[in-house]
């Protein structure tokens, strides 16, 4: 019953700040020039986040009709898994404010054999792949949602106002996992996250029972194969939360010289 705090909000010129010169020029460093092509991309698509809502509102008798086609329309966009949640005020950045009622998630799933051979220039520019896709794909889904008549706001790894894991888990996406990731019934944790925002009225998904926690309490794959040792083995609490809270510092610290690593995804079986 405890009222989870917000969480406050590092924008990417400060992350770089402290990622440090060093750890920024390894992070630069260790990038192959398609995946420095998606990340432009991506950079670029965060000035169309958000703009401006059609005058003429169009009349919704049906919110479940309008749920499917808003579904529909995503998958039709390119999205693998699509689901849908109310917005929960502490999933939304601490000096971040929206005045919307919805989250539509989204999943983009990356090539397995690409991730197999994690960590290197393959499985990075994968990793860019998907999350450029995801940039595309929520900047056209809040456009048709504005051209509707009603407010909506792309997510994504650019433009981002929400925590997108924890909106995938209500909108039934997955589960959360001992490496922090989302892990999905059909492709695991082999997937990047979008999102867009919106008062538009939609119906909403159920979180699922995947067995997720049960499995990772027991298998551990994930942490005896992360080079940084920032997987813990046990569950602690963190923001109204019980869940294995992943050291950031750690993980970036080796994501920045190493292809963005991934080895726990590679491993989890």
């Amino acid at each position: 019953d405890v009222k989870a705090p917000r969480i406050p909000y590092l924008s990417p010129t400060e992350r770089v700040k402290r990622l440090g010169a060093e750890r920024e020029a390894l992070f630069q460093k260790h990038q192959t020039p398609l995946a420095l092509s998606f990340m432009r991309l991506c950079l670029l698509r965060a000035e169309l986040a958000d703009g401006p809502v059609a005058q003429a509102r169009e009349a919704l008798k049906d919110p479940r009709a309008v749920t499917r086609d808003v579904k529909a329309f995503a998958r039709y966009l390119g999205a693998d898994l699509v689901g849908i949640s109310r917005l929960q005020e502490s999933f939304v950045y601490l000096d971040h404010d929206l005045a919307h009622s919805h989250v539509i998630s989204l999943a983009m799933a990356m090539e397995y054999e690409i991730m197999k051979t994690a960590p290197g220039r393959q499985s990075h520019t994968e990793l860019w792949r998907a999350y450029n896709d995801l940039a595309e794909m929520t900047v056209h889904l809040a456009a048709h949602i504005r051209g509707m008549g009603y407010s909506a706001r792309a997510h994504h790894v650019r433009a981002g106002d929400i925590l997108l894991i924890p909106c995938a888990v209500d909108a039934g996406l997955g589960e959360l996992s001992k490496m922090g990731l989302l892990i999905t019934k059909k492709y695991g944790p082999r997937v990047r996250l979008g999102a867009v925002t919106t008062d538009l009225p939609l119906e909403t998904d159920q979180p699922v029972d995947l067995g997720v926690q049960d499995f990772c309490e027991k298998c551990s794959k994930c942490a005896r194969h992360c080079p940084s040792e920032a997987i813990p083995q046990k569950k602690t609490w963190a923001r109204g939360t019980r869940k294995w809270q992943v050291d950031a510092e750690r993980c970036i610290a080796t994501f920045s010289k190493a292809f963005g690593c991934g080895l726990c995804i590679r491993y989890c079986p």
